[in-house]
């Protein structure tokens, strides 16, 4: 099935072509005949029923029924041909190597909170044990140097682009020895690309750094989860709240380099049983004037036994703005920090008649969709991630068993035939779902956040009718938000 209808909440119409990617607004009448159609009705039958029903004469019922054909006939001629790239090759690591976005330092494992939900603390179990561990500056000094090799390489198409160093922990201030080192180190290269650094932090140290980073541009997420209630599973490791110190920490940058906090401050918020996304957003707009992120609690790597306890906590994003009296208000605010956005724009730029890549697929006779099975990236497509003990990770987001190579005292070790028998071993088997799944095209899935399993399971997997359920809450969100459509396309996917 590659042809799809749905009617909106605002009974609106529509057609879907899965194989060309194109939304076509249609009449009510050629809606109905495909349900005369789906109900098997023969074409006789079809023409009287929309002469009754719509007092159509016969050549415009026969218009209809023909207007109809061609939808359907466009659904089997017409199509864009898909290219699975199921074989990673050791050149596709190389590319993106020499092209490199993005890379994030783990500072130091050790922490001054001890949050209930941390990625590092009691509910999971797929992370290095934590010892108190700083980054030697050495390892990144050299990955700095084994990476700069690939930038000076024909492959780098990316002169001009801008590279982001980020810095996360644990709370990456409580080494920041190592954040000035590596500073120092990126002021000493000849880069042909801009560098930008950003930080994740908890703010407890941040008055007393702050003339440093803000002197160098330094971009912060900082982790706040609403007021001091919604902030309370943020304490100290004696249980204290940790509220307060944070609150007047912003509020003294607020204050004193209100440009700074303007331009270079975010929020991160995490949803829970302790607040919602109406109320995280009302704090901080009314205290900070910003639209935080908001993130859900990471289901991956859960300890079994801590798995009930987990559920106590967990809320999920959509269904929070749901159950607000104020949804399409805060569906507006939220803009492009509604986590349905995200999947919205992969969706629209994945399945856009008129959206490409890069030039050679704008001037490319025969386009070709080329990914990964599942959203699984390309390795180190999007950054590449040190741990303090020198391992090296596609990105943060993933469990640190997931290991691609090392920094050790004498070399950077990173096989790339390895890695890449290493990825085709699980895409393999998946790829043959992800064939018959009609959300194969905007999958946001990676391999190493699957669930554990002998065989191919993907939680998302979607059938025709899931998918059409899918195409029409999509509608029905672009038809409330009609600016997101715009934003997408002109300061997401064209930015």
């Amino acid at each position: 099935m590659t042809s799809f209808y749905t009617r909106s909440n605002n009974n609106n119409y529509y057609h879907f072509n899965f194989n060309t990617k194109v939304l076509s607004l249609i009449s009510p009448i050629t809606f109905r005949i495909n349900t005369l159609m789906n109900e098997g009705k023969d074409e006789a039958n079809i023409l009287a029923i929309l002469s009754a029903e719509y007092n159509l004469n016969s050549n415009d019922a026969k218009f209809y029924l023909s207007q109809y054909s061609l939808f359907e006939e466009a659904t089997t001629q017409y199509s864009i041909a898909e290219n699975y790239n199921v074989e990673l090759t050791p050149q596709m690591i190389e590319t993106t190597l020499s092209n490199l976005e993005q890379i994030t330092f783990e500072v130091t494992d050790a922490c001054n909170l001890k949050c209930k939900y941390c990625g590092y603390g009691d509910f999971y179990e797929n992370y290095d044990t934590r010892t108190h561990k700083n980054l030697p500056i050495e390892y990144a000094r050299r990955l700095i140097e084994f990476l700069s090799k690939y930038w000076e390489t024909k492959e780098n198409i990316s002169e001009g682009e801008v590279i982001y160093v980020s810095f996360y922990g644990g709370e990456p201030l409580l080494n920041m020895p190592f954040i000035k080192s590596i500073v120092r180190l990126f002021d000493s290269y000849n880069l042909k690309r801009p560098i930008k650094y950003t930080m994740t932090t908890n703010a407890i140290l941040l008055k007393k750094h702050i003339s440093y980073l803000a002197s160098h541009d330094f971009h912060l997420l900082i982790s706040l989860d609403g007021n001091k209630y919604n902030n309370s599973y943020r304490v100290w490791p004696n249980g204290k709240s940790s509220y307060n110190i944070v609150y007047e920490c912003m509020k003294y940058i607020q204050d004193n380099l209100p440009a700074y906090f303007k331009n270079n401050i975010e929020f991160n918020a995490v949803l829970h049983d302790k607040n919602s996304v109406e109320k995280i957003i009302n704090f901080f707009k009314k205290e900070f004037s910003k639209t935080p992120l908001i993130g859900e609690l990471n289901l991956n790597g859960i300890k079994k036994e801590k798995k009930d306890e987990f559920k106590t906590l967990f809320r999920d994003t959509a269904q929070s703005i749901n159950e607000s009296s104020q949804k399409g208000k805060l569906e507006k605010i939220m803009q492009d920090k509604d986590p349905f956005l995200n999947l919205l724009t992969v969706f629209i730029q994945r399945n856009s008649i008129m959206s490409y890549s890069d030039y050679n697929s704008l001037f490319s006779l025969k386009r070709k969709i080329q990914s990964l099975p599942t959203g699984t990236c390309i390795p180190f497509s999007k950054k590449i991630f040190i741990t303090v003990n020198g391992k090296l990770l596609p990105c943060e987001r993933i469990g640190q068993e997931y290991s691609l190579g090392h920094v050790t005292d004498q070399k950077v070790e990173l096989d790339l035939n390895a890695i890449c028998k290493y990825y085709n071993k699980w895409l393999m088997p998946i790829s043959q779902k992800c064939s018959t799944c009609y959300m194969r095209h905007s999958c946001q899935h990676c391999i190493f956040n699957f669930p554990k399993s002998d065989k191919p399971f993907c939680i998302d997997y979607l059938n025709k009718e899931n998918f059409k359920r899918f195409l029409k809450r999509t509608i029905d969100y672009l038809e409330r938000n009609p600016q997101s459509f715009h934003h997408i396309m002109k300061d997401i996917i064209m930015r």
